[in-house]
């Protein structure tokens, strides 16, 4: 009876074990999704560690232990995925992360499970909204040491609670992708839109699942004054309190024109709506 029921407990902690393995899918286009499992990946791609200076923590240096995103890549991918635009990271929370190919063929980065000098795969960010933050199952990691440039990027390149990776052949298939002929502020628009507003919100159904969809229905510049707008865009605790919505970036360069551009390209897409 004792052994029975220590086996059953055994039993039990195993399938939690098991149930609780981290877990990624690999999408492309019309290829079948892969579904890899962490351990799994562990025996087609060797761990490493990384040093990083981690942009949550005011750049302190901290430790990840995960793949090499390149090798990864080409284990997953082959070497083609060099020649596609974009791979996007969708995280649990509804967060999405729309990364340029040119980042990771410029830029040596890391696809962290784990920190080895922790337990637990958690942050307390000191940025932005103070806060615990959950990593897993995936997060990825630039390496800022041997590429000082990396410490500029967005931190919304640095996408935590990675469940799902899709490689892009061609953003202008997009839902989102105004028409090649539309004029330079539509298209500066455009870039912007998906490199700050849609890891939140989404166009067209294209875009995160954390804030509200811009354009189908109806379009956000059709029931949101202009100038309120823009307003909302440079510091939305201006008009809100309490607000969850981070400003656009104080350091970026040309920024009221930026503001000016995202609205332009969103004013525009009210002709081009599709139904999510």
């Amino acid at each position: 009876m004792g052994r029975g029921w220590i086996w059953g407990v055994l039993c039990l902690c195993s399938q939690f074990v098991f149930a609780a393995e981290s877990v990624i899918i690999f999408k492309q286009e019309s290829a079948v999704p892969q579904e890899l499992s962490l351990s799994q990946l562990q025996q087609r791609i060797p761990s490493i560690e990384l040093t990083t200076a981690e942009p949550h923590t005011a750049n302190r240096l901290q430790q990840y232990r995960g793949f090499s995103f390149n090798k990864l890549l080409d284990e997953i991918y082959g070497e083609h995925w060099r020649d596609s635009e974009e791979l996007i990271f969708h995280c649990l929370d509804g967060f999405q992360a729309m990364i340029p190919v040119s980042h990771f063929r410029k830029y040596n980065t890391v696809l962290a499970y784990a920190m080895p000098d922790r337990a637990l795969f958690k942050l307390n960010s000191e940025v932005a909204y103070k806060k615990e933050i959950e990593l897993a199952p995936f997060y990825l990691v630039w390496d800022t040491e041997k590429n000082l440039e990396a410490r500029k990027l967005d931190i919304n390149f640095w996408p935590y609670q990675v469940n799902s990776i899709e490689l892009v052949r061609h953003t202008e298939n997009s839902r989102t992708h105004p028409p090649k002929s539309s004029s330079e502020t539509v298209l500066r628009g455009f870039e912007a839109v998906r490199q700050h507003c849609l890891p939140c919100h989404s166009l067209n159904g294209e875009g995160g699942g954390k804030a509200p969809e811009f354009n189908y229905p109806v379009n956000i510049t059709e029931y949101f004054r202009e100038e309120w707008l823009k307003q909302w865009i440079d510091d939305p605790a201006k008009l809100r309190w309490n607000v969850k919505m981070p400003p656009l970036r104080a350091n970026l360069e040309n920024r009221p024109q930026l503001i000016e551009d995202i609205v332009e390209y969103l004013k525009f897409m009210r002709n081009f709506k599709q139904k999510p």
